[in-house]
């Protein structure tokens, strides 16, 4: 059995230490992927608008630009909002948010069925908790609160796995999500 000199197995020691970092020529270990556990910071909320208006709101499929613009959180991205569970980690929307919502937009009587308080951008795509983000949706007639969710889902799919640009379907997705709805789908 061949015996190391303690200055050569120390030597040993440090290059092993060294070799994922790089820093000892070699290959490198793949860098873990995020995970939900780690601490999300998306940074403050982004008005995609003016919000002119906190009453009166005009009741819809899509949501009155004077009331509810739409907003996103400035330091989401798609390295970020990609990570299995960040839309729960940020989700953070108190019952008397949607209540104030819903007043804005005078529903005054609603039910899990008929309404939900939905983000304009939705969380998944870096939407943020504003009210400026936030709005009564139906769930019908025709498309409703459902066939969002579901352009929601393709949404996050296209940004995360297809290389679709985050900003650019942020857009499109506050500006008019039928319309995006029907050229997906």
């Amino acid at each position: 059995m061949r015996r190391f000199s303690p200055l050569l197995a120390l030597v040993l020691v440090a290059f092993c230490s060294l070799a994922g970092t790089g820093l000892a020529g070699g290959h490198t270990r793949p860098k873990a992927a995020p995970t939900a556990h780690a601490a999300i910071n998306p940074g403050h909320s982004i008005s995609l608008g003016y919000r002119t208006l906190s009453h009166s709101c005009r009741r819809g499929r899509l949501p009155d630009r004077r009331c509810s613009p739409g907003a996103v959180f400035s330091a989401a991205n798609k390295r970020m909002i990609c990570v299995r569970g960040y839309s729960s980690k940020v989700r953070n929307v108190s019952t008397s948010l949607k209540n104030r919502v819903y007043a804005e937009y005078g529903v005054t009587h609603h039910s899990r069925s008929t309404y939900e308080v939905d983000h304009i951008v939705p969380l998944e795509g870096g939407g943020s908790n504003a009210i400026e983000n936030l709005y009564p949706q139906p769930a019908g007639p025709g498309l409703g609160f459902h066939q969002k969710d579901k352009l929601e889902n393709e949404m996050r799919s296209r940004i995360c796995y297809r290389g679709a640009n985050l900003r650019s379907t942020q857009r499109a997705i506050a500006g008019n999500w039928v319309n995006l709805y029907n050229r997906w789908f």
